[in-house]
């Protein structure tokens, strides 16, 4: 992978030169084509590992909606793209934290989500979360795609297969996605199937032994008395908002569209919360008004003049800038991120209602917003170890305009006199190099410092090469090739006091 690291590096840093726009087109092309073949590259070591026996199951706890999320935040722009609608449907009062592998149940769920958008020219792509028994849950995801006949459901599942030539030729692909989505199952004790119909869709479905940790949080009946309008013209969205806002307390009103909203709102005027879809919010002019405002400014007065409400707007990501205008008019405004999280949902009506602060913890996904704020940790001194010269200059080309000050050492050796004769504030070490690896660097360095973190930088990605950099004293493991937003995040966690902004990663 090492070779790929190099590609997927420099294409990035290409792309944030000066290029023209036939440039930039042959890069991002360059890029999206090495990536696919990186999703390969993995598809192939994970299964030599599976078929070696030397991959392993994790047992940690994990939040079940923020892997869910993390998986929909890598497929959305595809399906939005194709303008297929995303849909997550979770069980009433599932629990969210589970212990077991987070990693893999997001290397199972990515591979059907992007098969799903991949087979799929319109309508949506849903997947269903419930319980499965005291100990296991049960997951599904479904969608309105091409559908296949039964004899190429039969060899779905096997080493290198697809549905047939054609599909190989038109969508790509190495044919062990599945494979290896069936072999983890069985090592998480589980199944998974699928049934489909040619031309109407397919549905693939899974259980896994995953216990619940915590017992969920009971918040029912903490906003009795509440009265709530919502409007989504998705009939799943507004049943998810209605089925999350009753088990709170709320009484709630469901309507799907402006005119539906506009009714209620004559009818009744006494509602404390609206939580509107971004196409209602924008057909009815503005959200909070029955007619529809000219300004910012308007609106202003229109909100100031009804009987006092929050409102909260369901969007997904790519549209919460065009509602930018919306959001800004009160602070009693937010925005509810599509596909729907329960935790979320919760966590605003809190702000809202409670008077609780927003947690200070942000998630960003943008590479240039994570970008700008590497300029919060200028005057920050860090340590690379790392013996390729590629790789040391897509670092650094990575970090060349933050003002993080780099200084390089090519060996385990050469890394340890180098931090005992400076002060650096972070240490990147690479596994594999000369002299002295970097699990033996990493030792040493911590026999005589405990606090200074230490970065594994690695193409080893197995649970006991993680444990191996943890028990060597490394604080975080960063696969190669290296993935921008995982490093410009964790950077700015471990120097992140500089900055008011708590980056989870």
């Amino acid at each position: 992978r090492t070779p790929m690291n190099a590609i997927i590096g420099m294409s990035y840093l290409a792309l944030e030169s000066e290029l023209n726009a036939k440039q930039q087109g042959y890069v991002e092309h360059i890029q999206s084509s090495a990536n696919s073949l990186l999703r390969i590259i993995n598809d192939i070591l994970d299964f030599s590992k599976i078929e070696a026996g030397k991959l392993h199951i994790e047992h940690i706890d994990f939040d079940l909606f923020r892997v869910v999320d993390e998986v929909i935040n890598l497929n959305e722009l595809k399906a939005f793209e194709k303008g297929i609608e995303l849909i997550v449907l979770y069980q009433p009062d599932i629990n969210q934290y589970f212990f077991g592998d987070p990693l893999r149940l997001s290397q199972i769920l990515t591979n059907l989500f992007s098969n799903a958008i991949k087979f799929t020219e319109n309508g949506e792509v849903v997947l269903l979360v419930k319980r499965h028994g005291d100990n296991s849950l049960y997951f599904e995801v479904k969608d309105t795609g091409i559908g296949m006949s039964e004899a190429q459901q039969k060899k779905l599942f096997a080493s290198f297969s697809q549905a047939d030539g054609s599909t190989t030729r038109k969508y790509g692909g190495s044919g062990l996605g599945l494979a290896i989505s069936k072999q983890l199952v069985n090592m998480m004790n589980g199944s998974i199937d699928v049934s489909s119909i040619e031309g109407e869709g397919s549905r693939f479905y899974f259980h896994i032994e995953l216990p619940p940790r915590f017992p969920q949080d009971q918040q029912v009946s903490q906003f009795g008395g509440l009265h709530a309008l919502v409007s989504d013209g998705h009939k799943d969205w507004g049943r998810v908002l209605k089925q999350e806002l009753t088990r709170y307390g709320f009484v709630v009103d469901l309507v799907a569209n402006a005119e539906e909203m506009r009714s209620m709102l004559l009818e009744k005027q006494n509602y404390d919360l609206w939580i509107i879809d971004s196409a209602t919010c924008q057909e009815s002019g503005g959200c909070f008004s029955v007619s529809k405002p000219d300004s910012i400014a308007d609106r202003r007065q229109a909100l100031d003049s009804r009987p006092p409400h929050a409102t909260i707007i369901t969007g997904y990501s790519f549209e919460k800038e065009p509602m930018s205008e919306f959001l800004e008019v009160s602070a009693r405004i937010k925005f509810l991120k599509k596909p729907i999280n329960p935790s979320k949902v919760y966590e605003l009506v809190s702000e809202l209602f409670l008077a609780q602060q927003p947690r200070k913890e942000r998630e960003i996904k943008s590479s240039k917003s994570l970008k700008s704020q590497l300029q919060t940790l200028r005057g920050s001194r860090i340590l690379l170890a790392e013996d390729n010269r590629v790789n040391q200059k897509i670092i650094e080309g990575l970090l060349n305009k933050s003002g993080i000050a780099i200084d390089i050492a090519e060996n385990g050796q050469q890394a340890i006199k180098m931090f005992d004769a400076n002060i650096h504030e972070l240490i990147l070490m690479d596994i594999q190099m000369p002299l002295m690896d970097g699990y033996q660097a990493a030792s040493v360095i911590r026999s005589s410092n405990d606090s200074t973190p230490i970065i594994a930088l690695t193409a080893n990605a197995m649970v006991s090469d993680v444990e191996r950099s943890r028990a060597a004293g490394m604080n975080e493991h960063l696969n190669k090739p290296i993935d921008v937003n995982k490093l410009y995040k964790t950077l700015l966690c471990y120097l992140g006091k500089k900055s008011e902004v708590q980056v989870v990663l």
